[in-house]
């Protein structure tokens, strides 16, 4: 009886296995044709986008802030982007992003209604952000900064 009951399971495994065995190989070669390396064009593609972004600078957005002014009841909200001097750089100021809105939202706590008030203000602003995200990040990765709303109620 047991010779019978493993001819029995050696003829089921094998039946599993050519049954199976298709559905697990088409898989297989479709990942490993797509994990190979790059053809002659895709690699043209990635070299052309790599050297986009090692030389054009790129915009980043940060969220919006929403905060009071220092001597008043009434609140500022304004958007920023940032320019970066290449999107290499990127994934570091994406890393340290929380830090420069920190010392933002340390700044804009000594701010008042007529420091911000007409051009000169707001410009003085961009400087101020400016010298203290390239502090942040540690180096000079961000060239402009550009409210792109700038609201005080």
């Amino acid at each position: 009886m047991p010779v019978k009951m493993l001819q029995i399971i050696k003829s089921l495994t094998n039946t599993i296995k050519r049954k199976l065995l298709p559905f697990l190989l088409i898989p297989l070669i479709l990942l490993s044709i797509n994990a190979s390396p790059l053809s002659g064009e895709e690699e043209d593609d990635a070299k052309i986008d790599e050297e986009m972004l090692s030389t054009m600078p790129i915009l980043v957005t940060m969220e919006p802030f929403i905060l009071n002014l220092r001597d008043s009841n009434r609140y500022i909200k304004f958007d920023l982007q940032f320019e970066l001097i290449n999107g290499l750089v990127e994934e570091h100021y994406k890393s340290v992003e929380p830090k420069i809105r920190d010392a933002i939202m340390i700044l804009m706590n000594y701010k008042t209604i007529d420091s911000l008030s007409g051009a000169r203000g707001k410009f003085k602003l961009k400087d101020e952000i400016l010298i203290r995200a390239n502090r942040m990040v540690g180096e000079n990765i961000i060239t402009n900064i550009y409210f792109t709303e700038f609201v005080i109620q």
